[in-house]
């Protein structure tokens, strides 16, 4: 990749251009041009002219102007230049290639700027390092308890050792603004995943959730609560397949009664625990609910508490369940779902003991959906078998429930626990234009349908099947293009709602599932199809 000079061979250079330069050679490219003047004059030289540069160089400085930041709770703020404010801090540097200096550190660039603090890429030339560096806004480094909460943070992390705790190297001041000193990797988080791919395959999710509940149990095991787990803070690594939780800023010491007083609130809200909503004091278990939280957030593509207003989040969260992670994304298997509700319990002593024990049930799950056949799934998560009951017992038992609610009322019960609602006919919905479903096996048990859509004028077929114990129907559609998917529905009055799933074509085994919510409506007899008026 270098010639004889030690400088980039052009092809090198080419192949960065071009997109094609192998993964593992990327950071050393990089750091070779953090301290090589020459390849960054010949990469310049080779885009533009010096004039070029210049009018580049004053067109981003002109551009320079307030701009609108959105906060946790997903409002939006004027912010007062903030680039300049970061800008401001830095210290002069003799490399014209960085953007500035912060203690001993050489600034690369600006990776993000969050609630409280901005995080940069620098440069450790002592160790010929790439750091990431994380400094309080200057416009709170003038709160004594901004300050103090910051300095918190470096401080709680820097206690945990372990490989799912992203490690702090330095915490120091610069210019009176505090400043700590983090590893850079390569990666992105949890909700920049989620963001982009949706739910996640069960694998994965057991897989993620099982090194973040080791560093949640590493934090816990120094007296730390973590207090923000949520999507945003759990971290992915790009080159290995390691979960790493960041972001402590909300982070204190479980015995500190000065900072766990009532009516403080911390934490975002669609992820924080009832105890949280409450501004009551909390502990480690506060922790596993937002893991829980998290979890459906993998399952189901979006967390489980939405709401307009963050006051109405909270109030969701100590009042209300979420809605059910398979009425959402049927794949997710029912053990699964157990697990995820004891974790997201109202009350605390209902949840998991430590996240050692979630840990711990989490590797024997994961070692099971790796090798079902071999390995069992846990005995807790297993259904005990139902036992023969007794006939005697069994008619003494109908005897007494006979002479207390009559046998009209038995039989009415039994009817409404059996038997399949009847959703037979036509229906439309966004998206699907017409679907057309009847009986086929006479007992309104199994439903064929056939639909076509608006959307490209696909038509397909629908195959369902009630399914008495998620008193609901399950089944498969298939379209006119190969693509294929699954269905998950219910009858509410004169409408149909559910889930579908999707994939790219019937073939693409490894394609990535995707998720919508399903919202058909009944068409009264005579009547023409319509686009309908109401969204999902």
């Amino acid at each position: 990749m270098t010639d004889r000079t030690g400088c980039l061979h052009p092809s090198a250079i080419h192949a960065m251009f071009e997109g094609t330069l192998p993964e593992d050679e990327i950071e050393t490219v990089e750091k070779h041009l953090a301290v090589c003047s020459s390849c960054r004059n010949d990469i310049e030289s080779s885009i533009g002219s010096q004039d070029w540069w210049s009018d580049v160089k004053e067109s981003f400085s002109e551009s320079i102007s307030p701009n609108r930041h959105s906060d946790f709770d997903g409002q939006t703020r004027e912010q007062t230049d903030v680039s300049q404010q970061l800008l401001s801090i830095l210290g002069p540097t003799d490399d014209p290639a960085m953007l500035g200096r912060i203690g001993p550190y050489e600034i690369v660039a600006l990776l993000g700027t969050g609630g409280m603090g901005a995080v940069f890429k620098g440069l450790d030339r002592s160790l010929n390092r790439f750091v990431a560096i994380k400094v309080l806004l200057p416009n709170l480094a003038v709160s004594g308890a901004a300050r103090k909460r910051f300095e918190r943070e470096g401080k709680a992390i820097a206690a945990v050792i372990d490989d799912h705790v992203m490690a702090v190297h330095c915490v120091d001041q610069w210019q009176g603004i505090p400043y700590l000193v983090m590893q850079y990797c390569r990666g992105n988080t949890l909700q920049q995943r989620i963001d982009r791919d949706g739910p996640l395959q069960v694998c994965e999710i057991l897989r993620i959730a099982l090194q973040t509940a080791r560093g949640l149990a590493a934090a816990h095991a120094q007296g730390i609560v973590h207090r923000d787990i949520k999507p945003a803070n759990v971290f992915l690594d790009d080159k290995v397949e390691r979960v790493q939780l960041m972001d402590f800023g909300l982070a204190r010491a479980a015995d500190d009664a000065s900072l766990t007083r009532s009516g403080v609130l911390a934490g975002t809200p669609q992820y924080m625990s009832p105890e949280q909503a409450r501004a009551e004091v909390v502990d480690a278990r506060s922790d596993l609910f937002s893991l829980g939280a998290v979890l459906y957030a993998m399952c189901t593509g979006h967390g489980p508490f939405r709401a307009e207003s963050s006051h109405a989040v909270l109030r969701l969260i100590t009042d209300r369940q979420p809605r059910s992670i398979r009425e959402i994304n049927p794949d997710i298997p029912v053990w699964l779902v157990s697990i995820i509700q004891r974790l997201m319990s109202k009350q605390a002593e209902d949840r998991y003991e430590s996240a050692n024990a979630l840990a711990d049930l989490l590797e024997s799950c994961l070692a099971h959906v790796q090798e079902p056949t071999r390995i069992p799934l846990p005995a807790e998560l297993v259904s005990p078998p139902s036992k023969p009951t007794n006939r005697l017992y069994s008619l003494k038992g109908l005897r007494t429930m006979l002479g207390a609610v009559g046998a009209i009322a038995l039989g009415t019960l039994l009817l409404t626990v059996t038997s399949p609602p009847d959703i037979g006919g036509r229906w439309q919905g966004d998206g699907w234009n017409e679907v057309v479903l009847e009986q086929a096996d006479g007992k309104g048990r199994q439903f064929t349908g056939t639909f076509l859509r608006t959307d490209g004028g696909d038509s397909g077929m629908l195959a369902l099947k009630w399914s008495r114990t998620e008193q609901r129907f399950n089944g498969t559609w298939t379209d006119d293009r190969s693509r294929s998917g699954r269905l998950s529905l219910r009858l509410d009055g004169d409408e149909i709602r559910g889930a579908i799933t999707t994939n790219k074509s019937a073939d693409a085994k490894d394609s990535i599932n995707r998720l919508a919510d399903l919202h058909w409506q009944r068409v009264p007899i005579g009547a023409d199809i319509t686009e309908p008026t109401n969204d999902y």
